[in-house]
């Protein structure tokens, strides 16, 4: 009886080690997926995508849109640079469909922007659609709002 109480410990032992290591393979410290949370950022990796404006400059518009439009003469006056892009965009009527508004805050679907990246795409993903959708959805609010 002894002997196989002792093997019992000695797996249980072995088990706990196993998942000790396992777990500072996979982040340890209580982060990670076992316990929901998110893992901290790593330094030098560019912000996660969230439906916030500086998220959306940050992750869609400077990196894949600004290079076309920006200064000195953007495409029917579409400037998407940090400086520019809020102002050119929300509540502002499209060029091309002076009707509808580039950006109309609490509206995604009838904003030009939400219209013309379905269409044309110029780049952004179906990911970058739902957060810029998201973000106008709730207001299309400006940088430091949310």
């Amino acid at each position: 009886m002894f002997a196989k109480d002792a093997a019992i410990r000695h797996m249980r032992w072995v088990g706990g080690l196993a998942l000790l290591v396992l777990g500072a393979c996979s982040g340890g410290g209580g982060s990670g997926s076992m316990t929901g949370e998110m893992p901290p950022p790593t330094a030098g990796m560019p912000p996660a995508s969230m439906a916030t404006f500086d998220s959306i400059q940050a992750n869609v518009f400077t990196p894949k849109c600004a290079g076309c439009h920006s200064e000195p003469s953007p495409p029917k006056g579409l400037n998407l640079d940090a400086t520019h892009s809020y102002g050119d965009l929300v509540n502002v009527p499209s060029t091309e469909q002076p009707t509808i508004l580039r950006v109309k805050p609490g509206d995604s679907a009838n904003s030009f922007l939400v219209q013309h990246i379905e269409n044309e795409g110029d780049g952004a993903s179906s990911t970058d659609l739902s957060f810029i959708e998201q973000w106008i959805t709730e207001g299309a609010l400006p940088s430091g709002s949310g």
